[in-house]
């Protein structure tokens, strides 16, 4: 027996009779199997050679029964050691685009692993989102908001899984709008009824644009320019639908209602139109399908009036032919006068004077668009009136008449003589006839040819999204299988991309990177992170317009291996103008440095400090609470207290420390201009006294922390609200006064109640305050929640007996606090998505409990005495840091450091591998006979190896003035422990890739 009948594998691609060219096959059909062009047709049972007449290419596949394919699939279960590599396990006479790898495989020797060749960079690849009919988006019409939402979401998340980095969404496909004009009416395809806005309001297109934007994924808005409505007479209309505002130019042909090109009016609609979309939306691309003049139906188009009218002696062809190319011609002109590097583009039908001079030669066959439509597309590719052109290409390899890649090279090589792109639409529609994803993966090969790439073959658009969506026959599976990397837009020199400056402005801002072009800056589109992998530079990430260039990891928080750069799109293919940020490893450090490079050869621009070799939080609180670090007094002249700020930040920056974690609101009051809460007593020495001369702490701190590449997080106390002073002495704003019924005296301090939701209330306006209004690098709370407990319970029993919902007294008071910080962190990410939030609580957890700190750890339990569940807020992932409070010494045991520290980053205690950064209490070292050397080791106990992979990336030391005045030599020491700047570890769940170092020389 045959070996292949032996493997007893099938073929999985089958073709109907009349795709392929009958031939004498018996030897390859009396053992059922079928003859085919191996290059183009995947057989799961491989291909048998020299059974099959014609050329060398025809090659027969072997069919097997159900058994065999069980065999298949059981084999495909153990192929990990190739998909994990992003391979497919297959007889090794198949195919392979890129190369076979033996042993990665189950079943014989001869089923390897296909290992893709690396997918192009730059490279576009794009999905079509039609609205029309409804065919992708929304997918009714009619849904609610939060719906239309989720739907939309799907799409762009399978955009961004398979490495895709455009969208091409159709925003216009009736002279109506998915997007919310003042010229159009809202698309009954959007709402269900035309003129109806969504319901509750939102603006797709603003919602599309920036949730793409995040994604890496540029947004082209695709509009039909003459179709005028999906239906054969006027009703339903909107009033201001332009059927209805120029009904003498709006006919019915065929199927639906068309406006006339020829109408001056019409053309001037229609640049209205584009110039309010290009005006007022971040588009990266303004994009037409293929309907100009309507594809052709019983009768003429019934424009004989307007002929007559401005026919001007042309012959109405040509006539007709010239009416679109001036809009063709008016719409690149009005785009690129408005915004330089929004990019317009058509995807005409294929095909172009099939057999006629200077159109397509035989065998290429089909209706003619110059004649039919009146689209000489060859015409817009030759005088350079698109920027990319994107000819649907719907037929197959084999086509003999419209043959995919004879088409696609007719395009490249005949109508390109402004080296435009060409990226071929394909039509994975057709699946649903019965079409194999492989004959889709196969044109993407071909058009990612390198003899095709020289000429401007740069990319692919598919229609439609919902295949992929859907993973349609698995299309999805493979499209990421075949993309493997991500790549960078295609950049277009033509649009003056190459032209910068020098020498930009460069501040680092603690985390960020801001460049400034000046004048120039509109030129720049995005920054896109690349990692160098094996000698070749690989696309991390592309950031659209953004000026935060973020540090890439490589999964476990640390830098990557190799260098780190950014990419201006301003290169042409080949590259002709390069300017880069790069990050390098030089003796040691990591430096950074701008660059730019003309032919090749690289000129410094820009020199930068050097930077960290690890990331590493190296935090330092600063109390404002009873005057402990800052200001020293509360009477102190505004020019004292900034220039105390500068001796601290100066003492950090000497440090090389990277955060301050700064006490603006230690008791329900203000250290920063608040609009809800007084100024602290502690900044003027009388609560809800303004600054004389005035000034903003927060601000002025902010501005000098990030000069210095410091991060500035705001430490607040959320429930203490009053320290040493007397009820009558609090400021009328003062939540105590607004809220007396949840105000206590407990202790030395006045405590808000937390069971009281207009509390939780007023806190998160405090929040959304500073956060709207700050460039803030995070939000700290400290161990305060309910007060440490005195001789008599917190008395709260009023709140209780409202709000406690049968839940015994504990139980309510962890949940309030439990709300309050969940709460908090979503309001902290809703505001600034990139700010973190934290958490310093007293060091121990449950000593001695199920699910707590067992033996020999023992001592205060903040579960019961301030019903803190801090161990569930870093398993539900509601901080991005915890930093616990390990005031104690390496020994006794009981309190041990390490022995807490390392409970801190056990995995069931910290699951979603959130940072923790130890809070060590340097203030012992001076205040209660520490040597400053225990300080010292327990930095370096956080910086351990082991404890670095489980999370320890940093600790923050308490307090500041301590360092500042180098009590018992501590700042000298710390010098010497931190002889570089470090980073500040990136933190994957935010979605960053931070660049930091310090403001440039």
């Amino acid at each position: 027996m045959h070996v292949l009948t032996l493997i007893c594998l099938a073929i999985l691609t089958t073709v109907s009779s009349g795709q392929v060219e009958s031939r004498s096959d018996v030897q390859c059909t009396n053992q059922g199997g079928q003859c085919l062009d191996w290059r183009y047709y995947f057989c799961t049972a491989g291909w048998e050679s020299g059974v099959c007449d014609g050329d060398s290419y025809r090659r027969c596949c072997l069919p097997c029964d159900q058994a065999c394919l069980d065999q298949e699939d059981e084999w495909s279960q153990q192929d990990d050691g190739c998909t994990s590599q992003g391979g497919k396990c297959q007889l090794n006479s198949n195919f392979c685009d890129g190369s076979y790898s033996g042993g990665l495989c189950a079943g014989p020797s001869e089923r390897q692993c296909c290992l893709a060749v690396q997918a192009p960079d730059p490279e576009f690849r794009a999905l079509f989102i039609a609205s029309a009919f409804n065919v992708d988006w929304p997918t009714y019409g009619g849904e609610s908001s939060s719906e239309q939402h989720d739907q939309m979401l799907a799409f762009l998340n399978t955009a961004e899984e398979m490495n895709m980095n455009a969208i091409m969404f159709q925003v216009r496909p009736a002279a109506d709008a998915l997007y919310d004009s003042s010229i159009e009416p809202w698309s009954r395809f959007l709402t269900g009824t035309q003129g109806q806005p969504p319901s509750p309001y939102y603006d797709p297109l603003v919602f599309v644009v920036e949730e793409a934007h995040k994604r890496g994924l540029e947004v082209h808005v695709w509009l039909n320019p003459y179709r005028g409505g999906i239906q054969t007479n006027y009703d339903g209309l909107a009033d201001n639908h332009v059927c209805n505002t120029l009904r003498q130019y709006c006919y019915v042909y065929d199927k639906y209602l068309w406006l006339d090109p020829g109408a001056p009016e019409v053309e001037d609609h229609l640049i209205h139109v584009i110039t309010d979309i290009v005006t007022r939306y971040d588009i990266d691309g303004v994009h037409f399908d293929d309907y100009f003049y309507p594809y052709p139906g019983d009768n003429d188009f019934p424009d004989s009036s307007t002929y007559n009218q401005y026919g001007n002696g042309m012959t109405r062809a040509d006539w007709r032919r010239d009416n679109v190319n001036r809009l063709i011609e008016r719409c690149y002109d009005t785009i690129h006068g408005i915004k330089s590097l929004v990019k317009f583009s058509i995807s005409p039908f294929g095909i172009y004077r099939p057999g006629e001079p200077g159109g397509m030669p035989p065998p290429i066959a089909g209706l003619d668009p110059y004649s039919e439509q009146f689209a000489d597309t060859k015409l817009w590719l030759q005088n350079g009136w698109v920027d990319f052109i994107a000819p649907q290409l719907y037929w197959k390899i084999s086509a003999p008449a419209q043959s995919y890649p004879t088409l696609l090279d007719w395009w490249l090589d005949e109508a390109n003589d402004m080296d435009r792109y060409v990226y071929a639409a394909t039509g994975v529609y057709r699946l649903e006839d019965g079409w194999p994803v492989g004959e889709f993966l196969d044109q993407v090969a071909l058009s990612r040819d390198n003899g095709r790439r020289s000429k401007g073959s740069l990319g692919n658009i598919h229609y439609s999204a919902k295949f992929f969506r859907d993973n349609y026959d698995g299309i999805r599976d493979e499209f990421i299988r075949i993309n493997p990397n991500k790549a960078s837009v295609p950049p277009m020199a033509w649009l003056g991309e190459g032209k910068i400056p020098d020498k930009p402005e460069v501040v680092i801002k603690g985390r960020s990177l801001n460049v400034d072009f000046g004048e120039k800056s509109e030129v720049v589109r995005n920054w896109s992170i690349h990692r160098e992998v094996d000698g070749k530079w690989v696309l991390q990430k592309t950031i659209p317009k953004a000026i935060l260039l973020l540090v890439d990891t490589d999964g476990s928080g640390g830098l990557p291996s190799g260098s780190l750069y950014t990419q201006l799109p301003m290169k042409a293919v080949p590259i002709l103008s390069l300017a880069i940020w790069t990050l390098s490893w030089v003796d040691g450090v990591w430096t950074g440095e701008w660059s730019r490079s003309e032919g090749g050869t690289r000129t410094r621009a820009h020199k930068f400090y050097p930077l960290g070799t690890n990331p590493e939080f190296r935090g330092m609180y600063v109390a404002t609470v009873e005057n402990i670090d800052w200001p020293l007094s509360s009477t102190g002249s505004t020019d004292e207290q900034k220039a105390q700020i500068i001796d601290i930040l100066d003492a950090m920056e000497e440090m090389n420390m990277n955060a301050v974690l700064f006490q603006v609101r230690p008791v329900g009051d203000a250290l920063y201009n608040s609009t809800y809460e007084p100024w602290s007593q502690y900044l003027t020495g009388k609560q809800g006294l303004a600054p004389e001369p005035f000034y903003d702490p927060l601000e002025f701190m902010v501005d000098e922390a990030h000069l210095r590449g410091i991060e500035v997080h705001v430490w607040l106390n959320p429930y203490r609200a009053g320290s040493n002073v007397v009820f009558e002495d609090l400021a009328e704003n003062h939540m105590c006064k607004k809220l007396s019924q949840y105000c206590y005296t407990y202790g030395r301090f006045f405590w808000m109640d937390p069971g009281s939701p207009e509390v939780a209330d007023q806190l998160i306006l405090v929040l959304e305050d500073i956060l709207a209004r700050y460039n803030v690098d995070g939000v700290h709370f400290d161990d305060y929640f309910y007060p440490y407990p005195e001789a008599v319970d917190f008395p709260d029993q009023d709140t209780y007996t409202m709000y406690g919902n049968d839940m015994e007294l504990g139980d309510w008071r962890r949940d309030n606090v439990n709300r309050m910080v969940q709460r908090c962190y979503e309001t902290v990410h809703r505001i600034r998505s990139q700010a973190v939030f934290s958490i310093s609580p007293f060091a121990l957890y449950k000593p001695g409990q199920e699910g707590g700190m067992p033996p020999p750890l023992n001592g205060f339990d903040p579960f019961e005495g301030q019903y803190a569940d801090t161990k569930l807020w870093l398993q539900q992932g509601w901080v991005d840091f915890m930093a616990p409070q390990i005031y104690f010494r390496n020994e006794p045991e009981s309190t041990s450091f390490p022995l807490i520290l390392d409970w801190w980053l056990q995995e069931d205690v910290n699951p979603l591998n959130r940072h923790v950064y130890a809070a060590i209490a340097a203030y012992r070292a001076i205040l209660e006979g520490w040597n400053v050397s225990d300080i010292l080791e327990q930095v370096e106990m956080t910086r351990d190896d082991i404890r670095r992979d489980q999370g320890s990336l940093g600790n923050i030391q308490y307090s500041a003035k301590y360092f500042r005045d180098n009590q018992m030599g501590i700042k000298t020491e710390f010098i010497n422990i931190n002889p570089g700047p470090a980073l500040i570890p990136p933190k994957p769940w935010l979605d960053e890739e931070r660049v930091q170092g310090k403001r440039s020389t």
